[in-house]
C-alpha cells in the first residue's frame, strides 16, 4: 500500500524522481508526488488521462520530467515549488 492516497482506478506503471527528488507516476495520466501530498497532472489539455509510456527526469531542468505520452509524442513537463 502506499503512503499516500491515489485514484483506486488509476493504474500506475512508471515511475521517475525529478532533480528536486520528487517521485512521479505515470501509467492512466501523469501523477506528481510531494511531501505526501498527490498532483494529478489531468488539467493539462496535453495529457489528461492519456497513457504515459516512458518517464525520465528532464536532464536541463531539476523541476521537471520528460514523458511518453501514448500516440501524442514526448512532452517535457515543469512544476516549480
Amino acid at each position: 500500500m502506499a503512503p499516500f492516497p491515489i485514484d483506486p482506478g488509476r493504474k500506475i506503471r512508471r515511475l521517475a524522481r525529478d532533480g528536486l527528488g520528487r517521485l512521479w507516476l505515470g501509467g492512466e495520466g501523469l501523477i506528481l508526488v510531494e511531501g505526501g501530498k498527490v498532483q494529478a497532472m489531468d488539467t493539462l489539455p496535453m495529457l489528461d488521462r492519456e497513457e504515459v509510456r516512458a518517464l525520465a527526469a528532464d536532464p536541463d531542468h531539476r523541476d521537471g520530467i520528460v514523458a511518453a505520452i501514448e500516440d501524442r509524442g514526448v512532452v517535457f513537463v515543469r512544476v516549480g515549488r
